[in-house]
């Protein structure tokens, strides 16, 4: 199991899962990616684009800079979502650089 961790660059939970799924349920959906349980994503592809778009643009009228509250804000009175974090949206925002 090690050598095929090491050739894949993977962990061995991994490994071991890929394994167990195929002794259960067949080589066909063995290597297939799950859902995982947990939070739904907060934003869709297009809600990211909505939001990366104007942070890459100039600062609104009267600021210095735009600000996660502010890109929050924005999205909220878009109605793209009923709320959202401004953690969310640095979280967003920093996977997309």
């Amino acid at each position: 199991m090690m050598k095929i961790v090491s050739d894949l660059h993977t962990g061995a939970s991994t490994v071991q899962r890929v394994r167990e799924c195929f002794v259960k349920e067949g080589l066909t959906s063995a290597p297939e990616e799950k859902p995982r349980p947990g939070q739904p994503e907060k934003l869709s592809g297009a809600d990211e684009a909505l939001l990366t778009a104007p942070a890459c643009s100039e600062a609104p009228g009267g600021r210095s800079r735009r600000t996660l509250r502010l890109s929050a804000d924005k999205l909220v009175g878009l109605k793209t979502v009923p709320y959202i974090s401004h953690v969310t949206i640095h979280n967003v925002l920093k996977k997309t650089t």
